[in-house]
């Protein structure tokens, strides 16, 4: 007799299961051979049903015990395929047969159909799904090979299936259109010609292209924007009803030379008991960028803004970061407001938060507050604040202070700087300028994540906390014999804390090599990294900490 349904049911739940194939089921099961027939259209019945599935090997289990994750395809040459998973779970492996029609560098969801060993045997699974699939696109150098040609990629020659209307010439830069299944021959077809690889112009081009930077704006996007900016006068009337009035407050952005947006701004005002409030004020993105928009839609895609010598790919559309969310001087803007109580000691004493409409009062630059605070009076807008400059440098000497008093690191490494020419030929490099405003700002900035961080913490909020983890023990071990043959001893790795390691850097200073070894040290640590619990951030010697500052460039803020 074939055993009823909630039989079937009750063995693939026992405790003991594991995975079988039919014919093993139908032992347990005690299903004879005249039986066996209507007991196989029985379990391809539940099969339809979603009840149960098979999973590797043809063996079948409960659909709600089928475990699935997500991550990032790779392929071997091969054939087969390796899933990325995030933080520690080990990679997933994926035979060629169970790739589905996803390729190298999809964001693929997979079910896994046999667990790992804990050693070196991967967990095994077979792509169900893609979640976001690479640009089917590759640059390469157009050759002249074939019926209709060929282009000449870093992995491969890709045989276009037709001609193109316009020929590009020998050896010229083009982009491919990949086929998304490719027979054995990768083949595709002609998308774009760029032009001659030598020619400075078109390295920006080429740089995102072959990145798979995503250059056109999504029109969407661009649709909801326009709404936005025909509006905004409105909506920040009726927002004042709502949120703090701070356009008489002194507010000033300080940002670089070269900066092309401007998504933060300081004030600092004197208190009756001797403290000092610093507020940090963040152009307000979330209220133009709601969840699930089209502009919301691009930015994750994008992720960042992406800064390329004297270009830049903006995350937002540019009405939005160069426009409504960037925190013009004379204009009103929407800011989220953080203000921070401070004493003498650079302790934060309170903290208060809230949405706020600003007016900047002027826009300056590095250079613009170091000259105000080394020269003194005289004629632009830094001179003109220059008392609250210098007392916003003060506290963000205490703030410093504080900071490393605690145990954080300070690398001190200088960013460089390079200077284009009007051909695209680049024609100076320089360190950037790293005085007294990009230092107060900095630890302005990082007193706020720090303080919206616990808040979150304390609130239960989901968020994205910025982590950063102990060093590698084995990169520290050898720093650690470097810094010993320099007369700086160091504890094993697994105990060395964040402020051993400044200490370090301190009796470092002054030698004629030290920005190399600072570079080694810094090779040492871990990647930072995002992640939904809170964790201690080795480097900066906190817990909680994470981006908030940024949100038109990044968009975990």
């Amino acid at each position: 007799m074939i055993p009823a349904r909630e039989r079937i049911l009750a063995l693939l739940s026992g405790e003991d299961y594991r995975p079988a194939k039919l014919k093993d089921l139908a032992r347990s099961l005690g299903v004879d051979s005249s039986e066996y027939r209507p007991f196989r259209m029985a379990m391809r019945d539940l099969e339809k049903e979603g009840v149960v599935r098979r999973v590797g090997r043809q063996r079948y289990t409960l659909a709600s015990t089928v475990q699935r994750a997500w991550g990032r395809l790779r392929i071997h040459p091969r054939g087969f395929g390796l899933v990325s998973r995030s933080g520690a779970e080990p990679d997933l492996f994926v035979p060629a047969g169970a790739l589905s029609e996803a390729v190298d560098g999809d964001w693929v969801e997979v079910e896994i159909t046999e667990g790992g060993d804990g050693g070196e045997r991967l967990p095994h699974g077979r792509i169900v799904g893609t979640r976001a699939r690479v640009p089917r696109q590759s640059l390469g150098l157009f050759r002249r090979r074939g019926r209709h040609g060929a282009v000449a990629t870093a992995d491969s020659l890709v045989f276009l299936d037709e001609s193109p209307a316009n020929p590009p010439r020998e050896g010229d830069l083009v982009l491919v259109e990949l086929e998304a299944a490719p027979r054995r021959s990768p083949r595709g077809r002609l998308s774009r010609v760029i032009g001659d690889p030598e020619d400075p112009q078109h390295d920006f081009a080429a740089s995102t292209w072959a990145l798979g930077i995503p250059m056109e704006e999504d029109p969407q996007a661009e649709a909801e924007v326009g709404a936005l900016l025909a509006g905004a006068e409105a909506d920040r009337e009726g927002e004042l009803e709502r949120r703090l009035d701070l356009r008489e407050l002194t507010v000033l952005t300080v940002d670089p030379e070269e900066a092309r947006d401007f998504d933060d701004a300081l004030s600092l005002e004197s208190l009756p008991d001797g403290r000092q409030r610093l507020g940090v004020h963040i152009a307000d993105v979330a209220h133009y960028v709601p969840s699930g928009c089209a502009v919301d839609r691009q930015a994750r895609e994008r992720g960042t803004s992406v800064y390329l010598l004297d270009r830049v790919i903006h995350m937002l559309p540019p009405g939005l970061a160069t426009g409504l969310c960037t925190l013009a001087p004379g204009r009103d803007r929407l800011a989220v407001s953080v203000f921070l109580d401070i004493d003498g000691a650079g302790r934060v004493l309170e903290s208060r938060f809230g949405l706020s409409v600003i007016r900047s009062a002027a826009r300056l630059t590095y250079a613009q507050v170091e000259a105000a605070l080394e020269e003194g009076p005289g004629p632009g807008d830094a001179a003109n604040h220059r008392d609250l400059l210098t007392e916003m440098s003060d506290l963000g000497q205490r703030l410093r202070t504080r900071r490393l008093d605690r145990g954080a690191i300070d690398f001190d490494l200088p960013e460089p700087v390079v200077d284009v020419g009007g051909d695209g030929v680049p024609v100076r490099l320089a360190a950037a300028l790293r005085g007294r405003g990009h230092q107060f700002v900095e630890e302005c900035m990082l007193a706020a994540n720090e303080a919206v961080a616990s808040k979150a913490l304390e609130a239960g909020l989901s968020v994205l906390y910025r982590i950063h983890d102990s060093p590698d023990p084995e990169k520290m071990d050898r720093f650690r014999l470097l810094a010993g043959s320099l007369g700086r001893r160091l504890p094993p790795s697994e105990g060395v804390n964040s402020g051993q390691l400044q200490r370090t850097l301190e009796a470092l200073e002054g030698r004629p090599d030290s920005a190399l070894l600072r570079q080694l040290m810094l090779r040492a640590m871990m990647r930072a990294r995002y992640a939904a619990a809170a964790s201690a951030h080795f480097g900066l010697s906190c817990e909680p900490y994470l981006h908030f500052t940024s949100p038109i460039r990044r968009y975990p803020d």
